[in-house]
């Protein structure tokens, strides 16, 4: 049985009633930002997807990160160190419902999670790695 809410949660389940869940599927890039920033937990639970760059925002923000265990969302995740893989919704609510529950957790998974997408995904390290290519090729 879960515990109480915090306000937080209560405001997002509340404006999410507002909304619709249909109108929070369709948000613009401004606004999916401002709910990733301010997300206790981000979830891209895809049956099929190709790479999910949205995974990688969410991480790089700093947000404890849910993802389904398909296309290009295991490259993203470290399963248990950056954040969560799931293969099914019921899976999916547990991990959501740990990282609520465990401030420790979610602080911890935020902090792994940010620091892989800056060794993983931005342009420093795909620069690097094209350097290494020139030096290693003697162009």
């Amino acid at each position: 049985m879960p515990g109480p809410q915090t306000p937080k949660q209560r405001e997002f389940e509340g404006r999410v009633k507002e909304m619709g869940t249909r109108a929070a599927a369709h948000l613009g890039m401004s606004r999916r930002r401002f709910f990733q920033s301010a997300a206790e937990v981000c979830m891209q639970k895809s049956i099929r997807e190709g790479f999910g760059l949205t995974v990688t925002e969410a991480l790089w923000k700093g947000r404890p990160t849910i993802g389904g265990d398909v296309g290009g969302i295991p490259l993203q995740i470290v399963d248990g160190e950056s954040g969560f893989l799931v293969s099914s919704p019921e899976q999916a609510a547990e991990r959501s419902l740990q990282i609520l529950r465990d401030e420790e957790l979610a602080v911890k998974l935020g902090r792994a999670g940010k620091e892989h997408a800056r060794q993983h995904f931005l342009t420093p390290r795909l620069l690097r790695d094209w350097l290494n290519i020139f030096t290693d090729i003697d162009v």
